[in-house]
């Protein structure tokens, strides 16, 4: 089973929460690169979920799914 991510969701959320990527990315501790393929559905791993789900103070599930 592959994590995907539904990147309009994720892209919502920044912008209610006002970051943009690079803010996100150190708001975040992941890097500016692993964010840019995270945005494109390219990479996915439970540990950059769990990160982007505390940033953001999200449910996991509201951006993340088994696919």
């Amino acid at each position: 089973m592959k994590l995907t991510v539904n990147v309009e969701k994720l892209q919502e959320l920044l912008a209610l929460k006002g970051y943009n990527k690079y803010s996100f990315s150190r708001a975040s501790g992941i890097s500016d690169e692993t964010l840019r393929k995270i945005l494109r559905d390219e990479v996915s791993s439970p540990k950059m979920a769990k990160r982007i789900s505390e940033a953001l103070e999200i449910d996991l599930t509201e951006v993340f799914s088994l696919a």
